[in-house]
């Protein structure tokens, strides 16, 4: 017999979306209306709400999609590309994929991803809107190899002073006028934290106060990117939402955000990503909040 974490259908997925649209009054941007039918025809699945705020602006209106462990991740890749197909169907919408075929060359072996991700970021000036496709690989060097080599200029002592696993997060941003560009993320777990090697490697990166809120965290990742060579940011997942003001300042708009989300059926952990100089200075004006609800159906 089976028993539901999550009800498993579509109108739960899209009821989800709903509440963070109605929360946060976000209007008809395109192609809000295409990823929610990806949604609400992906079976189990992650579903992860995030807002942006930069000092008194917000910007509420992206999504990210995981598909779950109970499919191939290669039969996912081909529902993704199939949902970019649609957006680009748009007369004045460009997706340039040279970044992503550079990376996946030829006999791209799924064996080694362990996570896949798509998702939207979206403004109303179409242009500045843009899909979003993650990757995370695990004991695959070639195309870890290949990922630093097209993000130009990350490949530097402390991005490898990070590398403590064999494992890498890759993302790609898609705008819609046809840029693209990829951030890598080196991830590192609680259970490293405390050693002493690792502190010392993370020393060579963070400032003291930016490995404070690792007290409360689970995992934490650091954003490289081209786009930001000289601005880091850093990523905390939160095992507990209820410690973000104890470790984060925050401004009355992030306070309403994540007031909201104390309310909602979302999972207890988060995700808080912001500039490593704005942390280490005590005055955050901008930073991204993420929240995480699972829709997969569990066996008893």
């Amino acid at each position: 017999m089976l028993t539901y974490n999550n009800i498993l259908n579509s109108e739960a997925k899209l009821q989800a979306i709903g509440a963070h649209k109605n929360a946060f009054e976000i209007e008809s941007l395109y192609p809000l209306d295409i990823f929610e039918q990806l949604v609400a025809k992906t079976g189990e699945c992650g579903l992860e709400f995030s807002c942006k705020i930069e000092r008194e602006r917000l910007y509420p209106a992206r999504f990210n999609l995981s598909f779950g462990q109970d499919r191939k991740f290669a039969d996912s890749f081909k529902q993704i590309l199939s949902f970019f197909r649609q957006v680009a169907g748009r007369v004045g919408v460009t997706i340039n994929y040279d970044l992503l075929q550079e990376f996946l060359g030829h006999n791209f072996d799924w064996s080694k991803v362990e996570g896949l991700q798509t998702g939207v970021d979206l403004r109303p000036e179409v242009a500045n809107s843009r899909l979003k496709l993650i990757f995370r690989i695990k004991d695959y060097p070639e195309r870890l190899e290949t990922a630093v080599a097209l993000n130009h200029g990350c490949d530097t002592q402390e991005f490898r002073a990070l590398l403590i696993y064999s494992v890498l997060v890759i993302g790609f941003d898609f705008f819609l006028d046809g840029r693209s560009e990829i951030e890598l993320y080196p991830e590192i777990k609680k259970e490293d934290f405390q050693r002493t090697d690792v502190q010392q490697q993370l020393l060579q990166v963070l400032s003291l106060p930016a490995l404070q809120p690792l007290e409360a965290s689970d995992v934490m990742m650091v954003g490289f990117s081209k786009a930001n060579p000289d601005n880091k940011i850093v990523y905390y997942r939160l095992e507990d939402k209820n410690n973000f003001l104890n470790y984060f300042s925050a401004n009355d708009l992030t306070r309403k955000v994540h007031a909201f989300y104390q309310q909602q059926p979302v999972l207890k952990s988060m995700w808080v990503g912001l500039a490593e100089r704005e942390l280490s200075a005590g005055i955050i004006q901008n930073i991204n909040l993420y929240y995480n609800q699972s829709f997969v159906n569990e066996k008893t």
